[in-house]
């Protein structure tokens, strides 16, 4: 049993992206959505968290496995709610595998060149790097990219291992499922958003902003969709 990953970003970021304040409120929100639950919640070893960020999104990860996936499904929940109020849409999928830290795998100029953890100088220019890979990234970043739409997926196998108080539905011809985060009553879910200090909006406010985002932003027929039937919009 490997540890476990969320991948989450912010759906059409790139659009976002000339609507600067937009795309930045949305960015902070998850961010700042990451930090309080990672610190609050999952403060310690051996439920610590791991997250770093992607671009326009995160991947989060355990410290070890687990054999009930109800803390990555309902921080997952949390997140994708958090970034409703932000005004924007997420997609975020759950995976399980080895994620390490691939610096000492650089070449050693790089090696050599490092300033700090992910920077190495050249000249007066910079070089970033991202120093984390394995199977929990590559999985959950493959189911993501299944499917569009503001949806949260994880594999079909995985199933007798969610929550009670889950809605889930299959994708047929498919390996993968989606969880309504709209509709789903995960006790966890409550619990991990007053530990960590997030306000959450109610059921039928998290609807309107969809559906509002569904009537209002530019998007491909199939993404909406995709997102409306998924999560019984």
């Amino acid at each position: 049993m490997g540890r476990w990953a969320i991948y989450i970003d912010i759906e059409g970021f790139g659009a976002l992206w000339e609507a600067e304040d937009r795309s930045l409120r949305c960015l902070n929100g998850l961010m700042e959505a990451v930090y309080l639950i990672g610190t609050n919640v999952f403060p310690e070893s051996p439920t610590r968290l791991f997250a770093h960020q992607i671009g326009d999104g995160f991947i989060i990860v355990s410290e070890f496995g687990a054999e009930s996936l109800g803390d990555p499904i309902s921080i997952a929940i949390v997140l994708m709610r958090k970034v409703v109020e932000t005004g924007c849409i997420a997609k975020a999928a759950i995976a399980e595998g080895d994620l390490a830290d691939i610096q000492g795998c650089y070449p050693k100029v790089i090696r050599d060149a490092l300033r700090d953890e992910n920077r190495v100088g050249m000249g007066q220019g910079i070089m970033t790097t991202f120093s984390v890979m394995g199977t929990a990234l590559i999985r959950a970043v493959g189911i993501s990219k299944k499917f569009s739409g503001g949806l949260l997926m994880t594999h079909k196998r995985v199933r007798d291992r969610l929550p009670s108080g889950l809605i889930v539905r299959e994708i047929p011809g498919t390996d993968v499922l989606t969880v309504d985060w709209v509709h789903s009553n995960v006790p966890r879910v409550k619990t991990i958003q007053e530990q960590a200090h997030l306000n959450m909006w109610t059921t039928e406010a998290l609807e309107n902003a969809i559906r509002g985002y569904l009537e209002k932003e530019e998007a491909s027929p199939t993404w909406k969709l995709n997102t409306k039937c998924l999560l019984a919009l």
